[in-house]
This record gives structure tokens, C-alpha cells and sequence, in this order.
């Protein structure tokens, strides 16, 4: 993967997020899971999150005949 100068940043700005969590708190609460996907959706987490997108159902009328 690789990895751009500002993403670089935002995980340096985490990680000392996390520090100063744990100097305070003596825990940061941070969770590490597993999670198996492509390397081409690593990237995409890895930029964009977990994000969920809004599926608008459409409903589609019919008529029933009889």
C-alpha cells in the first residue's frame, strides 16, 4: 500500500492522540480487530473509513391482477 504525506500525518496525529488518551486516562480504549479484504479495499479504509452508504430504497408500484 502505499501511502501519501498527508495520510502519513493523519495516522501520526492518531497514534499521539492515543498517547496522550492513555497518559490520561491509563487506557485508551483502542481496539485492534482483523478484518479480510482485497488490497485494493485496504486503500479505500484506509481513506475513507468504514463508511456506510445510504441505499435509498426504491419502491416500485404494480398492479395486481385478478
Amino acid at each position: 500500500m502505499r501511502t501519501v504525506p498527508m495520510e502519513k500525518t493523519l495516522f501520526e496525529a492518531f497514534q499521539e492522540n492515543l498517547e496522550n488518551v492513555m497518559r490520561a486516562r491509563g487506557s485508551s480504549g483502542v481496539k485492534y480487530a482483523w478484518y479480510g479484504t482485497s488490497a485494493n479495499n485496504v486503500e479505500s479504509i484506509v481513506r475513507h473509513g468504514f463508511e456506510i452508504h445510504r441505499i435509498v430504497p426504491i419502491l416500485i408500484l404494480t398492479r395486481a391482477h385478478l
